[in-house]
């Protein structure tokens, strides 16, 4: 097992709000063997930002503790490193932002005429943004209580 890459996987599906992958679930992500490593990846995104995912503990329905058991007794600091780098440095709020705005410029048509979305492209994106603002507090809570 690539530890510091699975760290990742589950770091990354926790700030998605992902509570259908590691680490908080055994299921939905595949992985791939090669001569420079395993390489994990996700599968069956439906509940990607649908969900306030606690981090460190995940809290969800189907929620199994074996991955945190093992991981965290030894990696704990780890993955909080790795979840504090993620947020702060190398996916801010305001980058997702940006992206979030950088769409709705590209694609604003496309998403008015779309009539599975509810609502306007600028009102989906202030949805969206709006979801990832709370997301950070609660992330930022998540790694303030530890």
């Amino acid at each position: 097992m690539d530890i510091d890459q699975f760290l990742r996987t589950g770091a990354i599906n926790a700030i998605l709000g992902n509570s259908d992958a590691p680490l908080f679930k055994d299921n939905n992500y595949l992985f791939y063997d090669y001569e420079m490593g395993r390489v994990y990846f996700p599968w069956d995104l439906d509940t990607v930002m649908r969900q306030d995912v606690d981090v460190l503990a995940g809290g969800v329905g189907g929620q199994v503790d074996f991955y945190t058991d093992v991981m965290y007794s030894n990696w704990k600091d780890q993955y909080i490193a790795i979840v504090s780098e993620m947020v702060g440095t190398k996916l801010p709020l305001n980058a997702i932002n940006n992206e979030i705005d950088d769409i709705v410029g590209v694609a604003g048509t496309a998403l008015e005429a779309d009539t599975y979305l509810d609502g306007t492209a600028s009102g989906a994106a202030a949805s969206l943004s709006g979801w990832w603002s709370t997301r950070f507090a609660q992330i930022n809570a998540d790694l303030a209580a530890q």
